[in-house]
């Protein structure tokens, strides 16, 4: 467990600070972020074996370009966790009902996993309009003191670039909430790499604790807040034997003003197999006292909802289908015959500086669909040169000529068959 945390503190260390900030993007120039997607995975993936951090590197930014099956390629069990039995399947609506009077509530996500992000923007539907402040570990804070304009735009953090993020950035703009940045700042970095992790770890916590004061509890006196973290950060004991030093950010605020988040993980179980589930967009509630941490550090968490079982079709999630996403062919022009290419979708008029809806990178001789909501899109393409043609407008439509929130995975269409990996 220990080990997964630093990873994860070391990627996000790793890739905040330098490309939150993309710089300016026109349609002459690769943006970028695009950039950074380009050089941060590999050019083949024909021997293709890392570890390490760059093994946690490569999960997260295959997440960004819509390649989640080449995640579950490198690690077996990517999407898969210790298993807990189920106690409610209705998690969300269980979650929503131990809410109460809390004024902070407090859920994490694994950087690699957009279901994650599409389960938050649920949840932040569920507690609208009761809760009206939204913060995230993802919000650039090199700001000042400037509050954040609640947009999906790519300049506003990292992880957000994402585009299940972007969507669920959307939900909560068109909801009304307020954004509110917490992350350490480069002013706020004092402490000696030489020092190790846990030096790190204790500065950077202690640093999104102040500034989450500042910036949400202080700016917001009487808003109910719904913060987004990254796996530990929900923490709520001090960690591997209590140690002061690897404290987390929930510890350290409920520490410093005496308010107890509400606290729900989505990393730590999944589902086991065979138990009843409604669908693979539903997340029930499991009972997470069988896991080993918890046996270590009683009350670390409040909830536990299980990861449904991720498969795939075409390569591409079997949720986003569920969710009524289509597939959508990649247009001849945009593929490139070498070199890999990254395809946008964007809303008719919508500029590059908006979170796409949907970025897919295709490898030479890959052709898996895009999976678009229904509408009209128009869609980008990019090698690492620069754009590949003129934009190309299409229309994501449903064979069944209807729109529902979910689907069973036998209804989706599939002109070529069924065809499913787990």
């Amino acid at each position: 467990m220990l080990k997964m945390m630093l990873a994860a503190f070391a990627t996000a260390t790793c890739l905040q600070p330098a490309l939150a900030q993309t710089g300016s993007e026109t349609e002459t120039e690769l943006p970028g972020r695009l950039s950074s997607y380009f050089q941060m995975t590999p050019e083949t993936l024909e021997g293709y074996a890392p570890e390490g951090n760059e093994l946690g590197m490569a999960t997260q930014l295959f997440s960004f370009v819509g390649r989640e099956d080449l995640t579950q390629r490198l690690q077996e069990n990517a999407y898969a966790h210790s298993t807990c039995p189920v106690l409610r399947g209705d998690g969300l609506q269980a979650v929503v009902e131990a809410v109460g009077n809390a004024r902070i509530v407090m859920i994490n996500e694994a950087h690699d996993d957009p279901y994650h992000r599409w389960v938050i923007a649920r949840l932040a539907e569920a507690l609208a309009p009761d809760f009206t402040v939204f913060a995230a570990e993802t919000f650039s804070n090199e700001t000042g003191a400037a509050p954040l304009v609640s947009a999906a735009s790519t300049d506003i953090g990292w992880y957000s670039g994402e585009p299940i993020y972007g969507r669920q950035l959307r939900t909560l703009v068109d909801l009304g909430y307020r954004f509110a940045a917490y992350e350490i700042t480069q002013e706020q970095r004092l402490v000696d790499p030489s020092e190790g992790f846990m030096a790190s770890i204790a500065e950077r916590e202690e640093a999104q604790a102040v500034n989450f004061i500042a910036n949400a509890l202080e700016a917001y006196p009487d808003a109910r807040i719904l913060v987004h973290v990254g796996y530990a950060h929900l923490k709520e004991v001090g960690g591997e034997e209590g140690a002061e030093s690897s404290r987390w950010f929930a510890a350290r605020l409920r520490d410093k003003t005496g308010i107890d988040p509400l606290t729900i993980t989505q990393t730590s179980c999944s589902v086991e197999p065979g138990a009843p589930t409604a669908s693979l967009t539903e997340s029930p509630l499991v009972d997470g006292s069988v896991l080993p941490v918890t046996q270590r550090q009683p009350g670390w968490v409040d909830l536990f909802l299980g990861r449904p079982p991720m498969s795939f079709t075409d390569g591409r999630p079997d949720w986003r289908y569920e969710i009524g996403d289509q597939p959508v062919a990649i247009p001849e022009a945009f593929l490139a015959e070498e070199g890999r290419v990254i395809i946008e979708a964007r809303a008719p008029g919508e500029d590059l500086e908006m979170i796409p809806v949907e970025r897919l990178m295709l490898y030479p001789g890959e052709t898996l669909p895009l999976l678009l909501p229904e509408g009209e899109w128009v869609l980008t393409a990019w090698t690492e040169d620069g754009p590949l043609g003129e934009p190309v407008t299409v229309s994501a439509v449903s064979a069944l000529a209807i729109t529902p929130t979910f689907r069973p995975p036998h209804a989706r269409p599939d002109p070529a068959g069924p065809r499913r990996s787990d």
